[in-house]
């Protein structure tokens, strides 16, 4: 039946008035990445076009010192619904750097809300790879001005 995709529960959610919108990054016309706000509750769209890529995602726009929940909503063609859409679960901070992988003409919604006491998500890790060496500015990456130092993550386009 239409509309039983658990995945569809992200619409619910979804207000029809800000209180604050950031650009993460972007290029055009390649990929953005827009965080936006609602009350306590944040809105991350990360948009795709031809070539599938990696995008380093930081969540420094979260409130020092509190833990949220991230909801993430990816493209994965095993799952076996009308959408393909997954769904995973973590416990996210302000230090937290997501990578989200995307396809090609793909994307990924990430629904954040303040954790609560009975949560037990699991904490989001990465995996490093090896350190390429090279500043992620010689890389070519954006980082929304902040240093990153060596790129231990896989770079913003794979």
């Amino acid at each position: 039946m239409l509309g039983d995709e658990k995945e569809l529960e992200f619409f619910k959610y979804v207000p029809t008035v800000w209180d604050d919108t950031k650009v993460i990054h972007g290029k055009v016309p390649e990929y953005a990445v827009i965080a936006r706000q609602s009350g306590e509750t944040w809105f991350v769209g990360c948009m795709n076009s031809k070539e599938a890529r990696t995008l380093k995602v930081p969540l420094d726009f979260l409130h020092a010192g509190k833990k949220y929940v991230a909801h993430i909503y990816s493209d994965d063609p095993k799952v076996n619904t009308r959408t393909h859409v997954r769904i995973d679960r973590f416990t996210v901070d302000a230090s937290t750097v997501l990578l989200v992988s995307v396809m090609a003409n793909g994307g990924q919604a990430i629904r954040i809300v303040p954790a609560k006491s009975e949560d037990t998500y699991p904490l989001y890790k990465t995996n490093p790879i090896p350190i390429s060496g090279k500043t992620d500015e010689e890389l070519g990456l954006h980082s929304g001005g902040k240093p990153w130092g060596l790129s231990i993550f896989p770079p913003l386009c794979q």
